[in-house]
C-alpha cells in the first residue's frame, strides 16, 4: 500500500485517517510535543501514538525513493 501513493495521498488510507496522521506528526516534528503529552491530547495509548508516527515516517520515506529516483539512484525528474 505505502509504494503506491506520493504526496498528500501517501497519508491517506482509504478509511478517513489522513487527518489524524497528519496532526500527529506535526504535533510532534514541528511542535516538539513529547510523545506522551501528545497521546494524552488526543485521548489515545501512547503505543498507538508511536505506529501512527512509525507508520507515517515510513510513507513519507518511501515517496521519494520510488518517484523522484530510479533502481540508480539517478533523478527521475
Amino acid at each position: 500500500m505505502y509504494a503506491t501513493r506520493s504526496g498528500p495521498a501517501a497519508l491517506h488510507d482509504g478509511r478517513g485517517r489522513c487527518k489524524r496522521r497528519a496532526r500527529v506528526f506535526m504535533m510532534r516534528e514541528f511542535l516538539e510535543i513529547d510523545p506522551e503529552e501528545l497521546a494524552a491530547e488526543l485521548a489515545i495509548s501512547k503505543s498507538n501514538c508511536g505506529v501512527i508516527l512509525h507508520r507515517t515516517r515510513v510513507t513519507l520515506c518511501v515517496c521519494p525513493q520510488t518517484r523522484w529516483f530510479d533502481e540508480r539512484g539517478n533523478r527521475k525528474c
